[in-house]
């Protein structure tokens, strides 16, 4: 049913196009046994068919608009073309006889016949290469879109206005350039504000970089004086009343930043190396030996310690992914030996 509907849309369009002197002789695309999607689709890239007869009935003007956006339509022509397809009731003269509503065939599109007739706001454009068609589109004497479907080329205009074929009334339309294919002051204007709105997001962009770059140097650019100086004069913490001093001064968030600012930097080439690292700069060997995991045989507990806690983040900026359990193994063997090591000092 659809390739005989395909073939009566063509035929009316094939005769209607050599009768009224509108096809150029040149034009491959307009012969018979050619398929409709040949001469109406690949012919422009871009073309509109309109048939007022009985034999389609029904069309989607949300559809309609939504291809015309995808094949490139700028706002303002999508703003023009739905005023005209949506909404309106328009009368035919079909052999001698009013019609109102009239009917779309074809499956695609809607065009208000006033319009198309008496003001030509819409141009119809052949040249003899099918990739190579242009028009100008025109509301209130102002040029809404100039559009170039495929290349930049010099078209031949020919006005198609609507013409009675052998069953209806029908229009072909494309929509697409202007004849001499430069462009025009709207295009030039919309691409001026285009560039003008992207140097406003870059400045915007760079601006907050600048504060982002700022932030993190003011936090973590590791400094060497301040605050930072007063927590590292602690550390390595030498006995169990310095651990709760220093528990209790990073209770405060200013200090507690600048122990995590201490340890962040210390690394390792594994994760039990970081942890290691980092709690030898916190814990001295004399301090360790008197603590354990979980407080066992009378020890100091430094399971819930803030000052681990620290410990904890400041090695997951170098190893994102470590387990607790590594984490607290770590711990647990190098508190383990901490007595063994005091005394090798002290040798």
């Amino acid at each position: 049913m659809s390739k005989i509907i395909e073939r009566f849309v063509a035929d009316q369009l094939t005769a209607f196009l050599s009768s009224s002197y509108k096809s150029p002789s040149t034009q491959s695309r307009f012969r018979e046994y050619h398929s409709t999607i040949d001469c109406f689709v690949t012919y422009t890239s871009c073309l509109i068919l309109l048939d007022f007869s009985k034999a389609f009935d029904t069309i989607n003007h949300d559809i309609v608009r939504m291809k015309l956006q995808y094949l490139g339509l700028g706002a303002m022509s999508l703003i023009f073309f739905t005023i005209s397809l949506i909404g309106l009731k328009e009368w035919l003269i079909y052999f001698s006889v009013a019609q109102k509503h009239p009917k779309i065939i074809f499956d695609n599109y809607e065009f208000r016949m006033r319009h198309m007739k008496s003001s030509n706001k819409t141009l119809w454009i052949c040249t003899q290469d099918k990739n190579k068609c242009k028009v100008r589109i025109q509301s209130s004497g102002n040029r809404l879109l100039i559009k170039n479907i495929a290349h930049n080329h010099v078209p031949t205009f020919n006005v198609a206005h609507p013409g009675r074929g052998l069953s209806g009334h029908y229009i072909v339309v494309t929509i697409v350039g202007d004849v001499d294919g430069q462009p025009t002051d709207n295009d030039s204007e919309t691409t001026l504000e285009a560039i003008v709105g992207i140097k406003k997001t870059l400045e915007i962009m760079n601006a907050r970089l600048r504060n982002i770059e700022l932030t993190i140097n003011s936090k973590f650019h590791n400094p060497q004086g301040g605050i930072k100086n007063e927590i590292s004069k602690l550390l390595p913490v030498e006995s169990l009343e310095k651990l709760e001093e220093l528990e209790l001064r990073i209770q405060n968030e200013s200090d507690r930043e600048s122990l995590f600012q201490v340890l962040q930097y210390i690394g390792g080439t594994s994760e039990k190396s970081c942890v290691v690292r980092c709690i030898e700069k916190l814990l001295s060997n004399q301090c360790g030996m008197f603590c354990s995991w979980t407080g066992k045989k009378g020890n100091f507990k430094i399971k819930d310690l803030e000052s681990v806690q620290v410990v904890k983040d400041a090695v997951r900026i170098s190893f994102p992914q470590i387990k607790d359990d590594v984490f607290e193994r770590a711990i647990r063997s190098w508190l383990q030996f901490a007595k063994l090591r005091h005394d090798r000092g002290k040798k």
